[in-house]
């Protein structure tokens, strides 16, 4: 436990008992198929290394155990010879400390010592002071009913990349600008200088649940007493999330991915909400596909089919929406891809850099064929960084915001700069030409168009709004 406790810290920083919840719930499927250094460390760090404190108490105990005394002889019923004329009041002290300290006390010492330092490393008292049940979503959830679109249906191409953040952009860090091609290629996109992250949104799957749906991802494996143990037959089954609003009006909605879809649920998410193609690491394995990193198929791969799949679509005459999720900035040590090897990356930030490459030429691919007239271009970092090889320099960075662009035609206004994802769910609908009272859906109000300041979610402080997106809620079981 007390390694566990290290090995997180080391490995995630400091994740969410949320997040911990979540991933026991619906990451047990592909947990085999994630990366397979991740695991080994897990094993090393946090299986075998123990092992040798472990079997150093044990024989101590065993030792000491084995001793007899009578009076203050000590003898070693296994090594007379050894022991035989020590009469020393000092060693009948040490025996009986040790005796009393092994079988009595220390057992249990370090039992509740390593609890609390693990639960401490997953936030778990956090969670349990805010544990009390909260009417914060059910007061100011607003269901997506009554949408309506305007003008010609625009094509979506929705890119989430691997933990990017806008730090790697911080010169006075890292000496340079690491996302200077996209930013350079993006010069004219709309960007919201501090989209922050908050509870039930700092991971993968929270990142793309509540930039789709206007929620947080929280878990319901405890806060659900009718479903412990359960797999969860439907996710988010009664919350109306993005696809489920484009299928409506005709898109076809289409997930490429690298990493399995079994993993954390996200086959799952999109099967449920109207994305009639999944494309994860056993589908393109089964398309034929054989060079893989860790956790599926690398970055330069997944753009290529991209490209592929964008160039068949646009071949229709029925609007699209494709979501792509990249895996190569994954911590702790990011994956290098064969494009970026040839271009002499060693390191985690020559990957980040490669991404910037990749993601400028996509958008060049699609500027170069004439897409861009009718499809917009969203890119966000699904989360901020976790630890990884250049953390250290990321915290130096007093405000992190997540990255994001917009790459529309027809740029519209924005009505303000912070913005958390939930508001990205009705800022993404906006920006395609669907129109919703308030500008406001699931928690979140568009960053385009009028601003509504009846309730303002990104206007909060950032404690008073973890207290209570962190607290149980009927209404978010109900849309389970």
């Amino acid at each position: 436990m007390l390694a566990t406790g290290f090995w997180i810290s080391r490995k995630f920083g400091e994740p969410s008992f949320e997040q911990v919840l979540y991933h026991l719930q619906f990451g047990s499927e592909g947990l085999l198929d994630t990366d397979t250094g991740l695991l080994k460390s897990f094993i090393r760090y946090c299986i075998i290394f123990p092992t040798i404190p472990a079997g150093l108490v044990y024989f101590y105990e065993r030792f000491i155990t084995s001793l007899s005394i009578t009076g203050s002889d000590v003898t070693l019923n296994s090594s007379k010879k050894l022991l035989t004329g020590l009469r020393q009041k000092s060693w009948v002290s040490i025996y009986k400390l040790s005796l009393f300290t092994f079988k009595a006390k220390l057992p249990l010492t370090l039992l509740v010592i390593s609890a609390i330092f693990l639960l401490s490393k997953v936030t778990f008292w956090s969670y349990l002071l805010n544990s009390n049940e909260s009417k914060f979503i059910e007061d100011n959830y607003i269901a997506p009913v009554s949408i309506t679109h305007k003008g010609k249906k625009k094509n979506l191409v929705l890119i989430y990349v691997e933990s990017l953040e806008n730090t790697y952009s911080n010169k006075k860090i890292f000496g340079e600008d690491l996302l200077d091609s996209i930013n350079k290629k993006t010069v004219n996109a709309i960007t919201f200088k501090n989209y922050r992250q908050t509870s039930g949104t700092g991971w993968t799957m929270a990142g793309i649940v509540s930039t789709q749906c206007g929620i947080p991802l929280k878990s319901i494996f405890l806060i659900d007493e009718n479903r412990q143990g359960e797999k969860v037959k439907t996710y988010l089954g009664k919350a109306v999330c993005l696809g489920d609003i484009l299928n409506e009006y005709g898109y076809r909605n289409i997930f490429m991915g690298g990493a399995s879809l079994s993993f954390a649920g996200k086959g799952k998410f999109f099967e449920e909400h109207a994305y009639s193609e999944r494309y994860g690491v056993e589908e393109w394995k089964a398309l034929g596909e054989k060079t893989f990193n860790g956790w599926g198929l690398y970055d330069d791969t997944l753009f290529s089919k991209a490209k592929i799949k964008v160039s068949e679509l646009e071949k229709n005459n029925k609007p699209y929406n494709l979501n792509i999720l990249t895996v190569d900035t994954h911590h702790p040590e990011g994956h290098i891809s064969q494009t970026c090897k040839q271009k002499g990356v060693t390191e985690f930030t020559g990957i980040v850099k490669c991404t910037s490459d990749m993601l400028a030429d996509f958008i060049h691919y699609m500027s170069m064929n004439g897409y861009l007239e009718n499809t917009n271009i969203v890119i966000f970092g699904d989360h901020l960084a976790m630890v990884n090889s250049v953390y250290p320099k990321l915290l130096k960075e007093e405000n992190r915001t997540v990255y994001n662009k917009f790459i529309i035609s027809n740029t519209p206004s924005k009505n303000r700069e912070d913005i958390h994802s939930f508001s990205m769910f009705p800022t993404i609908l906006y920006s395609l030409g669907f129109r919703f009272k308030d500008n406001r859906l699931g928690l979140g109000t568009s960053g385009f168009g009028e601003l509504n300041n009846s309730f303002q979610l990104d206007t909060m402080s950032e404690k008073d709004l973890e207290s209570s997106l962190s607290r149980p809620s009927k209404k978010y079981l109900e849309l389970w």
